[in-house]
């Protein structure tokens, strides 16, 4: 087994919504939507970039695969939303993708506000 498809065995694991993962609503500017498994850390709230209001912070992991998670050539910063609880249980509220944060084989990490 080489460190790849290691590495793509581990990421089943963690987007597991029985293991670390959650069920999130991912939607698309034209109004299209789909349940996908994400990985959500939730930070204190931060400064927006203009500097006047502090928001919630989220990063969320998802599989960069169209059906099991967010195709990265499917995603538009900006414009794209995830409906995330901001508490685990609690209701869950719109946010926006701000950005791409990081990128692994098979997985990627947004900036969610």
């Amino acid at each position: 087994m080489t460190l790849k498809s290691q590495m793509a065995a581990d990421a089943a694991v963690f987007l597991n919504d029985d293991e670390f993962g959650e069920t999130i609503v991912y939607r698309k500017a034209t109004g299209a939507e789909r349940s996908i498994v994400a990985l959500v850390e939730r930070s204190p709230n931060r400064l927006t970039d203009e500097g006047r209001q502090q928001r919630p912070y989220f990063e969320v992991t998802v599989a960069d695969d169209s059906a099991a998670g967010i195709g990265l050539d499917e995603l538009e910063t900006s414009t794209d939303v995830l409906e995330i609880p901001k508490r685990l249980g609690g209701a869950a509220e719109d946010m926006r993708v701000a950005r791409v944060l990081r990128q692994d084989d098979g997985l990627y990490t947004m900036e969610v506000r």
